[in-house]
């Protein structure tokens, strides 16, 4: 038995429900119909929670399509937890209050999704596993979700994970025979995926093949408390370049200050 949707507009939300539906078999009836209640649980931290409606126009244009499917979304989130790295201590714990706390029937599935990052991912998905209950990021990376028997129910649509960007850097520089380089790292945890970057970076980039030079700054503090212009006068004595894993916001003060490639 098969079933096609026609996606009429180009929502990324409606097209994330949409290939969900075509995992749904469980709720298929003889005649092709779908059936069964769906809950969409989004445990996000604060600064993401600006993509939050994009759920819930794809859920309100899904309920719209296919009367016998009804989804629903439930957000959990803390506005003292602002950033996603610092939420990955906390997701399992409000997954599982969430998770025990409701009465389910044998006809409800119910599905982790959020903009996780990888930590986050990770924690989510070993408990999700043992649940047997899909977990869906649409940002979070790791090399090893791809594990079936680690993490069974466990899917991102992130383009690719952290350490191919880092696999790529390392190919790079060895085909150049550039071994000598400087990173400047942001450590605000705002923007932990750039801080992230930096740290798989610098595990795969190891002496004695390459002398790497890092400097961090701290884009939080501040245009006026952050000394860009020291930054950039070590990361010039230390390599002929650099790469910056920085904010968009952060790379502009790095790049307006700069006399030399970046």
């Amino acid at each position: 038995m098969m079933f096609s949707t026609k996606i009429t507009q180009s929502f990324p939300s409606q097209l994330f429900f949409h290939i969900l539906l075509l995992h749904l078999w469980w709720g298929s009836r003889t005649d092709g119909t779908l059936v069964g209640n769906v809950t969409i649980v989004s445990i996000t931290s604060y600064q993401y929670l600006k993509v939050i409606p994009g759920y819930e126009a794809g859920i309100d244009y899904v309920n719209a399509r296919f009367p016998n499917l009804h989804f629903q979304h439930e957000l959990i989130f803390q506005k003292s937890i602002y950033s996603c790295d610092v939420l990955a201590d906390y997701s399992v714990n409000f997954a599982a209050e969430f998770y025990y706390r409701r009465k389910w029937s044998a006809s409800d599935l119910v599905i982790f999704s959020a903009p996780m990052c990888s930590g986050e991912l990770l924690q989510l998905a070993s408990i999700t596993g043992y649940w047997n209950v899909p977990v869906v990021s649409i940002v979070g990376t790791s090399p090893t979700i791809s594990n079936r028997k680690k993490y069974p129910t466990a899917l991102t649509t992130g383009p690719l994970n952290n350490s191919v960007l880092a696999n790529f850097f390392k190919a790079f520089l060895s085909h150049f025979a550039w071994t000598t380089l400087c990173l400047i790292c942001d450590n605000n945890d705002v923007v932990a995926y750039y801080k992230a970057n930096c740290g798989i970076i610098k595990t795969e980039l190891k002496r004695p093949k390459f002398d790497i030079q890092t400097v961090t700054v701290d884009s939080k503090k501040g245009r006026d408390l952050v000394d860009y212009d020291a930054a950039l006068v070590t990361a010039g004595k230390s390599a002929r370049g650099q790469f910056n894993r920085l904010s968009k916001r952060c790379a502009f003060e790095i790049t307006a200050s700069s006399n030399f490639f970046t």
